[in-house]
């Protein structure tokens, strides 16, 4: 992982594992500085540390999931959402600890292949088809996510909800979506 303090300055590698490939597909730190980052591997593995530029002894890394993991977002320490396949979402209230991550599976998903959270107000996952779940609870379990339908006949490619009450979406058709809460 490449890491640092003020992104106009020098970039520092922090090596995570000795013995992982460099397959990572997403990473996610809380905002604010709260010092807590985690990355998921396809391999079914997420890496968390409290303290992102140490050296790799800070990073735990566990197999989460029976399945591929494809996106992350933590935006505080406490939840953070992991996105598999087979329609799964993975929650943690404490990332740090393998053996807290939950399950949640929404019937009728796809892989969630991308991920965004605002604080722990709003969550927005989407799967490769253009179909979205939405949580303004999400360490609440499979009765705070709520299927939205399909948002994009494209692939969901980038996401962002910079408020609790608005999210960006991005897809592989060139659609620029702007979403809102009512």
């Amino acid at each position: 992982a490449y890491t640092t303090s003020n992104p106009a300055e020098p970039w520092r590698i922090a090596r995570i594992s000795s013995t992982l490939q460099a397959n990572s597909y997403s990473i996610s730190c809380a905002a604010g500085g709260a010092g807590l980052c985690a990355a998921v591997e396809f391999d079914r593995r997420i890496a968390v540390t409290a303290n992102p530029s140490a050296a790799p002894a800070t990073w735990q890394v566990a197999v989460v999931s029976s399945s591929a993991l494809h996106s992350i977002a933590c935006p505080s320490i406490s939840p953070c959402v992991a996105g598999a396949d087979g329609g799964r979402l993975l929650v943690s209230r404490s990332p740090t600890v393998p053996g807290s991550w939950k399950a949640v599976r929404i019937p009728g998903a796809y892989p969630y292949t991308q991920l965004t959270c605002h604080a722990t107000s709003l969550c927005l996952a989407t799967d490769e088809f253009g179909f979205a779940a939405l949580s303004t609870a999400p360490a609440g379990g499979v009765s705070a996510w709520h299927r939205q339908g399909r948002i994009s006949t494209g692939s969901i490619t980038a996401l962002s909800c910079p408020t609790s009450r608005l999210c960006f979406v991005g897809t592989s058709t060139d659609e620029e979506i702007i979403g809102t809460a009512g």
